[in-house]
């Protein structure tokens, strides 16, 4: 389970499977409200948490300050530590589409991720920066920081017959 707090949103998520996730998050400003479900894979994994991942979320957000709904997707690459010592560098697209409406809004940011896990607790810090394209307007610049929180639960148990669902050679 993670909690993030920062200067773009409040989230709240977890994961349901190894590789299966759920997140609620709130805009700090009070702009929306949203629920995604998103899917991690190792795509390489070296000694010590080392590894490169991808990640893929979508959803649906309430807007708040001016009526309507969007349909949310961020595509994520990420590399680095993800051991004790956190520390990773990737780049996240988390573009929003208004239902009903050709807006659209699409940030590409570059992230840094930096942090600890001393054991079942882990926290952090994270920063973002990129170009945020919106059509028919000037290019803006987002700046985002945040800092997290996370509490490992027990795993989800696979059987043999699951191990390729938990990404590993064997049941756990």
């Amino acid at each position: 389970m993670v909690i993030e707090g920062g200067s773009h949103d409040l989230v709240l998520a977890g994961w349901l499977l190894p590789n299966l996730g759920i997140a609620l998050d709130v805009g700090t400003r009070g702009q929306a409200v949203g629920l995604s479900v998103g899917y991690r894979r190792t795509l390489l994994q070296g000694p010590k948490g080392w590894g490169l991942s991808v990640f893929a979320s979508g959803g649906l957000r309430t807007l708040l300050t001016e009526p309507g709904l969007a349909l949310t997707a961020t595509p994520a690459l990420v590399a680095g530590s993800f051991g004790k010592g956190i520390g990773t560098v990737g780049v996240a697209v988390p573009f929003a589409v208004r239902v009903g409406s050709p807006l659209a809004r699409i940030p590409v940011l570059i992230e840094a991720n930096v942090g600890g896990r001393p054991g079942p607790v882990s926290f952090g810090l994270r920063g973002a920066i990129g170009p945020v394209f919106v059509p028919g307007e000037p290019t803006a610049i987002a700046l985002q920081w945040s800092a997290w929180v996370a509490l490992a639960l027990p795993p989800v148990p696979c059987t043999p017959q699951e191990a390729t669902r938990c990404n590993t050679t064997s049941a756990r």
